[in-house]
């Protein structure tokens, strides 16, 4: 059994991997390397939580809270992350490969060394996040708001800019091809990006 903080009731395993905790309030919880595959947590208050090394792969956490939490090396390869919330969150190479973040909250976010090769990332906010050295091959940015946001050496190859909001993104030695699709009249080189044949 996984002990809450705040004196909640434990967490059965049977909870976890393809189990329900929609709309549970779990602040704080630590579920570190635990096996959340297919998991049903939409809705869930996961804010300041313990998640390095979990499992939630095509699990449905859409519109759930992991403001503050610690996601490093988690993998969320499939999962519906729909208008969650990351905000301020540590995803320190995580594995979202595939992963649906449409409207998701990002702000502030650490994703240095993520993996989001053929994520969909539109409508998503940015704000300030980290994302240096991130793999955004294919990634679908369309209308995401990356204002401020840190690219650093990240890998753009196929990625979709279409409408992105790219005021004051650092680009520095980030790696761009022919097939990365960017705003209308903008010009990545100008922010350092680096076109790879």
């Amino acid at each position: 059994m996984l002990k809450l903080k705040r004196n909640r009731q434990p967490i059965s395993p049977s909870h976890l991997k393809n189990g329900s905790l929609a709309g549970q309030d779990l602040v704080g919880v630590d579920l570190s390397n635990k096996d959340l595959t297919g998991a049903q947590l939409a809705r869930a208050n996961l804010t300041e939580s313990n998640l390095s090394g979990a499992n939630f792969y095509e699990a449905d956490l859409s519109g759930a809270y992991l403001a503050e939490s610690n996601l490093i090396r988690s993998s969320f390869c499939g999962a519906d992350l729909t208008r969650a919330v990351f905000f301020g969150a540590d995803l320190h190479n995580a594995n979202l490969r595939e992963a649906d973040l449409c409207e998701a909250n990002l702000v502030e976010a650490r994703l240095c060394d993520a993996t989001l090769f053929d994520a969909d990332l539109s409508d998503a906010v940015l704000w300030d996040a980290n994302l240096r050295g991130a793999d955004l091959t294919n990634a679908l940015l369309l209308d995401t708001d990356l204002s401020h946001a840190t690219l650093r050496g990240a890998r753009l190859h196929g990625a979709n800019f279409t409408r992105a909001h790219l005021q004051g993104v650092d680009l520095t030695d980030a790696e761009y091809d022919e097939n990365t699709q960017w705003p209308a009249g903008f010009d990545p080189r100008k922010f350092g990006a680096k076109l790879k044949v």
